[in-house]
């Protein structure tokens, strides 16, 4: 009976640090909702276990933990490519702000050039 507490109060605190770090976290509406059902699914799971094994048999899994595996891979996965299209992102953003920034500090060299040399 503790762990199902300690798991329950670890769950609740996960949630609401990413909810209450809006500088670190922007999250959308989805985002959001979707972590609040990940929150209710995972205290449901812990308060039943015997639920989890349930929807695996239903679903053609041996057991609740398969199931649980099988999920968290698939949720690892999401937040793998998410992050990878997320630092493309940021590459190519980047990469325009370089390219911005040269072709500026080549306009102002030039711009200086060409006042040391008013005869030319």
């Amino acid at each position: 009976m503790i762990i199902k507490l300690l798991l329950a109060v670890g769950i609740g605190v996960v949630a609401l640090s990413f909810l209450r770090n809006r500088n670190a976290m922007r999250f959308q509406a989805g985002k959001k909702l979707a972590l609040a059902g990940f929150t209710l699914l995972c205290l449901v799971s812990v308060a039943n276990p015997d639920l989890t094994n349930w929807l695996a048999e239903q679903v053609g899994v041996g057991r609740g933990a398969d199931l649980l595996l099988y999920l968290t891979v698939l949720g690892f996965l999401f937040v793998a490519i998410n992050t990878y299209l997320k630092f493309k992102d940021y590459d190519a953003r980047l990469t325009r702000l370089a390219r911005s920034v040269a072709l500026e500090e080549a306009v102002r060299r030039r711009q200086a050039l060409d006042q040391r040399q008013p005869g030319q």
